[in-house]
């Protein structure tokens, strides 16, 4: 900067001194026009000014010089040094106009831009956003979980609240089945749809959020299930059996089937009362095409059957022991026979109206001891 001031300072002096040189010059010339002493006095000064133009030349020429060596040691300092205010307000207005510049080729080549009614442009396919898992998205103060993906490449889940809360599960398991689980504000389950614990369905659960108080759901055989109650204690159960028909299962406080409505265990159609374990049936009333029918068990055996034309009794052996019933539904009859099953006594009436019994053995006549092996009433006494 001090050699661009002298620079300047010397251009000063000399075009004055030339300035007055000439002016000195032009009045010599006028005064002395017509003599040779004058001539060369004037020849001396322009040989003089000649000189002092070259070396005017010369300095300026050093001057440049010490000028561009003194910027080239000021710039590394500078480079290190903050930009002003000037320098920053202009690299921004150069920042903008480059904006505005890519924005006016993306409209170009894509059609007008957005208005504020319109909302941001949506992003094309090869524009999509990705994100890897697991990661959370976090309310304003940065505390409650507002958003949670997590999972695995065969095991994705999305969780819509704070899991320690109320919140909304959505994933899909390595069955390949989805599910949605919502929790209530304990954070505890309340509710699954979809596929929980290998049954596809809705499910409700207790209070604890482990156990399932009702469900409506398929079976293995993807046959509708609904159930109210836990299935390991008192509960009610209905839907569709492996017959294809439909049953009702009442249980105990112990879980076990103590009554069942329908088609039962490959039995017809009816309702049953099992022991305290669930697996006999000890009661049962039931309809086929004969009508109804009602048999007593004991210990899984049969005991009692009744049905439209008699009551029979059975022994352990399932032979039957005594019959009370009818013939043709309009006459009495009995039987009594052996442990094997074999009758013993029969007594009924005759188309004639005449009761009778019969003894086993039998014979028509009465034996000498008075003994009769065939009693009847009326003529045949």
């Amino acid at each position: 900067m001090a050699v661009r001031l002298s620079t300047i300072t010397s251009r000063s002096t000399i075009a004055i001194v030339c300035t007055l040189a000439i002016i000195a010059i032009s009045s010599i010339s006028a005064s002395t026009q017509g003599t040779s002493g004058s001539n060369q006095q004037i020849s001396v000064l322009q040989q003089q000014l000649s000189a002092l133009d070259r070396r005017v030349k010369s300095l300026e020429d050093a001057a440049s010089a010490a000028a561009a060596a003194d910027q080239v040691k000021q710039e590394p300092a500078s480079a290190g040094s903050k930009p002003d205010a000037t320098t920053l307000e202009a690299r921004i207005a150069q920042l903008e106009a480059e904006v505005r510049s890519l924005q006016s080729q993306e409209a170009a080549a894509g059609g007008s831009q957005p208005t504020k009614s319109q909302g941001p442009p949506s992003l094309s396919a090869s524009q999509v956003l990705t994100v890897r898992a697991p990661f959370k998205v976090l309310d304003a103060g940065g505390r409650k979980v507002l958003l949670e993906v997590g999972g695995s490449s065969n095991n994705a889940t999305l969780t819509i609240g704070d899991p320690t809360s109320g919140s909304i599960l959505i994933g899909v398991g390595s069955s390949g089945s989805g599910a949605v689980v919502v929790r209530g504000s304990d954070g505890k389950k309340g509710a699954a749809l979809g596929n929980y614990q290998g049954s596809m369905g809705v499910h409700v659960f207790a209070s604890d959020g482990e156990a399932i108080e009702g469900s409506l759901a398929l079976d293995e055989e993807h046959r509708g299930q609904l159930q109210v109650g836990p299935a390991d204690q008192g509960s009610v159960k209905l839907g569709v059996g492996p017959s294809g028909a439909g049953f009702v299962s009442v249980r105990t406080t112990a879980g076990k089937t103590g009554v069942g409505l329908g088609v039962f265990q490959n039995a017809p159609m009816g309702v049953y009362v099992l022991n305290p374990d669930g697996q006999r049936i000890e009661a049962s009333m039931t309809t086929s095409q004969e009508g109804g029918n009602f048999r007593l068990n004991t210990n899984g055996k049969q005991a009692v059957q009744i049905d439209k034309s008699s009551i029979v009794f059975y022994a352990d052996s399932g032979s039957p022991l005594s019959l009370f019933g009818t013939k043709e539904r309009g006459k009495g009859y009995m039987e009594l026979n052996d442990s094997g099953g074999m009758k013993m006594v029969e007594a009924g009436m005759l188309n004639s109206r005449v009761g009778y019994v019969l003894a086993t053995p039998y014979r028509s006549s009465v034996d000498a001891k008075g003994n009769p092996s065939v009693l009847m009433g009326g003529a045949g006494r």
